[in-house]
Parts: C-alpha cells; structure tokens; sequence
C-alpha cells in the first residue's frame, strides 16, 4: 500500500472502531510534539503493521450482527472473506482484505 493508501486505511480502521480520529491525533502530537508537523505522524495508528491492531477490527467485524433479513447474506459473504485471508497469516493479504470490507461496508451503512 502507498503512504496515502495506509493512512486512508487506518482512518478507516479507527472510524469503524469509534474512535475519534483527530482527538487521537491531536493527543498523539501533544505526546510528540517534535512530530506535530510530519505527514507521517499518522503511521502511528498499526492497524495496517500490527496483529494486535488487526485483531481488534478483525474481532469486531465478526461481532457485527446478521441481517435481520435471513435471505441477505452480503454481510456475511464479506465476513467470510475477511476470516479466510487472515487464515492466511499474510499481514498484506489480511489488510487489503479488511481495506475491502471497510469500503463495502461505509457504502453500506
């Protein structure tokens, strides 16, 4: 993934988590202020590096419950998806797929 690419996916990332993005930032560069005007800063955020970070949005992409409409397994063919690539255990693979999710699922909802 290019720079912009990981940051628009870590933006995502904490977004579908409920984090607040810019109040995370805004702290982070408080924290580190010698870093307060790098456009890198918000490499910080791992969830495209990290397992642990991956897990979460992982862990709460499984928690999201079914369409109450038994017929509508979109949701669920995209949640299939995502658990295969992460049997995987390429971090790449895992991240674009979860990219992919994420996308679908702000067009979505």
């Amino acid at each position: 993934m290019l720079q912009e690419e990981i940051l628009e996916y870590n933006k995502l990332c904490a977004d579908f988590l409920g984090w607040d993005y810019n109040k995370f930032m805004d702290r982070w560069n408080e924290e580190n202020f010698q870093h307060k005007y790098s456009h890198t800063n918000s490499i910080d955020l791992k969830f495209h590096s990290d397992w642990n970070w991956i897990m979460d949005v992982i862990f709460k992409i499984n928690m999201l419950p079914n369409s109450k409409d038994p017929s509508d397994t979109t949701l669920q063919t995209h949640r299939v998806n995502v658990q295969s690539t992460l049997r995987s255990a390429n971090m790449e693979a895992v991240v674009l797929s979860i990219n992919k999710f994420l996308i679908w699922y702000n067009n979505e909802h």
